[in-house]
């Protein structure tokens, strides 16, 4: 592949559901084309990161990842899963995955350095899990 392009479609809309299967907070999709005249291989990359962090975190943690075969002009949706550990910090003094309320920045690119599509989730409250 030569070139790739990505579009968003759904990017940082919460999709929150009451089941105990769905453990997806968010679902961010888009949409990666081959704009190249070779069949290949793109990565996309998913990374999270807190607005206003109450500790030190980096600002932006890879979250997940998709690699995607493509044929010249082809273009395919891909949807990755945000859960609940994707917005945590290990607290060590509750020695437990804390998810704080806040507003988080989610990134899809190639590369932490290339990331053209950006969005939006807000945690209304705060989340915790035994690791």
């Amino acid at each position: 592949m030569t070139t790739a392009r990505k579009e968003g479609e759904k990017l940082g809309e919460s999709e929150k559901r009451g089941d105990s299967e769905d453990k997806a907070l968010v679902r961010v999709s888009f949409r990666v084309s081959n704009t190249g005249k070779r069949a290949g291989a793109e990565i996309a990359e998913l990374y999270v990161g807190q607005q206003n962090p109450t500790v030190p975190r980096p600002i932006k943690e890879l979250k997940g990842f998709k690699r995607v075969f493509l044929q010249p002009e082809e273009s395919k949706r891909i949807t990755l899963e945000l859960d609940q550990r994707s917005f945590a910090f290990f607290n060590p003094t509750t020695k437990q995955w804390d998810a704080l309320p806040d507003t988080y920045n989610i990134l899809v690119g190639s590369s932490s350095q290339d990331t053209p599509l950006k969005g939006q989730f807000k945690l209304k409250s705060e989340l915790t899990s035994n690791p």
